[in-house]
């Protein structure tokens, strides 16, 4: 586990991110402007594995606003 970028374990490796329906392997959420964030959930699991081996370590899936269509409020 890492906090702030330290890491607790050595062999740590981060959850799959996936924003806008995008995957990202080593996203910086931190860099992320918190005002653009919709939604965030997190998949593990059963359901994690719809993205495969890369899901094994849990998905965090972040949504924005700036992904709905414009006539959507």
């Amino acid at each position: 586990m890492c906090i702030r970028n330290v890491c607790l374990f050595k062999n740590y490796e981060p959850p799959l991110f996936v924003v806008d329906d995008v995957p990202y392997q080593n996203y910086d959420i931190l860099s992320f402007p918190v005002t653009e964030i919709e939604e965030i959930f997190i998949l593990k699991g059963v359901d994690a594995a719809i993205y495969g081996p890369k899901g094994k370590r849990g998905i965090i899936v972040v949504t924005t606003k700036r992904n709905k269509p414009p006539y959507e409020k």
